[in-house]
């Protein structure tokens, strides 16, 4: 069985997840939980639009959960 490459097709979806993560831990950090909007995390993080709820079909909250796993 081969093993799965960084950037990879099959990986995609795992990048994009981590970088809204990354983005929204940086944002959080700096902007606080209620002055950081889902749109600034997906500009900062340069992921399209609909994956934010793809990956987090929990909203901000769920995202908010996984920053500070991140963080």
């Amino acid at each position: 069985m081969m093993a799965v490459i960084a950037g990879d097709d099959g990986d995609r979806g795992t990048d994009v997840r981590e970088q809204m993560t990354r983005s929204a831990a940086l944002l959080f950090g700096e902007r606080g939980f209620s002055g950081t909007g889902l749109r600034e995390v997906i500009a900062h993080s340069s992921t399209p639009r609909g994956s934010i709820y793809h990956h987090f079909a929990g909203g901000k909250a769920e995202l908010a959960r996984e920053a500070v796993r991140y963080a």
